[in-house]
């Protein structure tokens, strides 16, 4: 039996109907999924570090496969990101606040400087 190494560092066993479960629940059929959750396990030898597999991994694989079985799917599993749980989170990073400008400010526009025996308050644009 295979281990997967989660995202927070859990171990959990292997368990094939969540990559089946979750294919169906792309829009793959439930053949389509019994593919993709085979080639996976069929995989898993091939890259397992004394049993265990990261959880990356096997979702980089899953999305290999089933984007061959059914790229409509793929689209709509590979877009599914789980939700990161509040109290997982260590420290929301602050946003910086910007202060306003209290004055009407204009950026100087290279070549429409004021020079000498031009007139002021004139558009260069409209002249």
């Amino acid at each position: 039996m295979y281990k997967v190494q989660k995202k927070d560092g859990q171990v959990q066993d292997f368990d094939r109907t969540k990559i089946v479960s979750g294919v169906v629940k792309a829009g793959a059929t439930p053949e389509e999924a019994e593919r993709v959750a085979v080639e996976v396990e069929n995989w898993l030898p091939t890259v397992a570090t004394e049993g265990t597999v990261n959880v990356t991994d096997i979702r980089t694989k899953v999305l290999e496969v089933l984007g061959m079985v059914n790229p409509v799917a793929l689209g709509v599993f590979g877009a599914y990101q789980k939700p990161v749980p509040v109290e997982s989170i260590a420290e929301v990073p602050q946003t910086p606040t910007v202060e306003p400008q209290t004055e009407n400010v204009v950026p100087e526009v290279p070549g429409t400087e004021e020079t000498p025996g031009s007139e002021s308050g004139t558009d260069p644009v409209t002249q």
